[in-house]
């Protein structure tokens, strides 16, 4: 289906769904257009969108259970009003439900798989953006605006994270199409809509927020970080961090550390520094030959008596008969290393 109406994402900008004031929401929802009334819905500044399916039925609620008060046909136009904060999946379909009045009145939910909605492309500011522009210098402050927020690209491995003075960022992978979407910055924590998604070998990472921080991680100061610290986006040109220096990763304070090691066993790389973590090695072709890898040990700390090392498997290295691999990041305690 073309042009669907998801793309109202790109001119709309969701606001934060924690607890603010009345008087900051009421500055939200003007500047945006947009405010959430409850931790599913969010409520847009009224907007046309076209059916394009027949005998399509209008729901109390959005779900496909709820009372139908009408039907709608290909070619008619309503009006939307409000939107599901996510998206749901109806018959291996994924989309967002949409509160909609038709013009003989009648209020109701549809699926988005259904309405068709013209696009706004991408956002002029970003139209000669590449995946490896990087750009500007921003020290830690203890509060960031929004010239600092563009002042400077933010970067995660491969991905760049750019935001313009107008509300809009952009997301580049380097294997991966742009992405573009509407934000806003508020109390050092930046809300996306839509959320932004990371992926990284089997791990996928959907984030509606980031949050400020200018102590010193791993990767430099200052940064952006989720909630657990799994994923971090440093700002370009950023401090960098030296060798025996203490530095933030993953919710630890870790020694940054640099030393080649070598693996004792096969299939074991956690997410995190704790064995009940995801391992990212179970069922891997690469995990299954983690004992052949080049190891370095990056990082260490010390969590219930037991020293942990945030680790890099090469597989790169040598010459395999499959020609060689990439690299992993993860962590493993002391007795997992010859």
């Amino acid at each position: 289906m073309k042009n669907k109406i998801c793309f109202f994402i790109f001119i709309i900008a969701v606001s934060c769904s924690r607890n603010v004031n009345t008087s900051r929401q009421n500055n939200i929802s003007d500047e945006y257009g947009m405010v959430a009334h409850s931790n599913d819905i969010f409520n847009i500044n009224p907007i046309i969108g076209n059916i394009n399916s027949n005998n399509l039925r209008i729901r109390s609620n959005p779900n496909t259970t709820s009372e139908i008060l009408g039907l709608l046909n290909t070619g008619d136009t309503v009006t939307i009003n409000d939107v599901t904060n996510i998206k749901k999946n109806i018959s291996n379909t994924e989309n967002y439900w949409y509160k909609i009045t038709t013009r003989e009145g009648i209020t109701g939910w549809i699926f988005g798989e259904y309405i068709d909605y013209l696009s706004q492309g991408i956002p002029p500011e970003f139209e000669k953006v590449s995946w490896n522009d990087t750009y500007g210098y921003l020290s830690p402050v203890e509060n960031i605006t929004i010239n600092d927020l563009k002042a400077s690209s933010w970067n995660r491995f491969s991905t760049n994270l750019f935001f313009s003075n107008e509300g809009y960022y952009a997301l580049l992978d380097r294997w991966d199409h742009p992405k573009y979407g509407r934000y806003i910055l508020q109390d050092n924590i930046v809300s996306f809509f839509p959320p932004i998604e990371i992926i990284r070998f089997s791990d996928k990472f959907v984030i509606n927020e980031l949050f400020y921080s200018n102590e010193t991680y791993y990767e430099g100061a200052p940064v952006f970080k989720n909630k657990d610290e799994t994923v971090v986006f440093v700002a370009n040109g950023s401090i960098n961090t030296k060798i025996g220096e203490t530095v933030r990763m993953y919710q630890h304070y870790c020694i940054k550390i640099w030393e080649k090691a070598k693996a004792n066993k096969n299939e074991y790389l956690f997410s995190l520094p704790d064995i009940s973590s995801k391992n990212m090695f179970e069922n891997d072709f690469y995990g299954r030959k983690a004992t052949e890898a080049t190891v370095i040990k990056l990082a260490k700390t010390i969590i219930n008596n037991v020293e942990w090392y945030y680790v890099l498997f090469d597989f790169s290295s040598g010459e395999p008969a499959d020609g060689g691999g990439p690299f992993y990041e993860g962590w493993l305690p002391e007795d997992y290393f010859l």
